[in-house]
């Protein structure tokens, strides 16, 4: 009987079912905004699915792209 091989694919990180991810909202243009800094910025959320992937959480988006802008 021969073996059967299987594709496992192993997550990186854990993963939080309560943490809001950018395939759970469907809105054309998303708004994010730093409490903290005082910064704000819209961007199409087809970009940032390109961007990012759509199971990315709104707090990977929002260090990855605060660590662009960072002087």
């Amino acid at each position: 009987m021969a073996k059967k091989e299987y594709f496992r694919m192993r997550r990186t990180r854990p993963v939080d079912d309560a943490v809001p991810r950018l395939k759970d909202h469907k809105v054309p243009v998303i708004e994010l905004i730093c409490r903290v800094c005082d910064r704000h910025s819209a961007h199409e959320r087809n970009l940032l699915v390109k961007a990012f992937g759509a199971s990315v959480s709104f707090a990977e988006i929002r260090r990855r792209i605060v660590s662009r802008h960072v002087v």
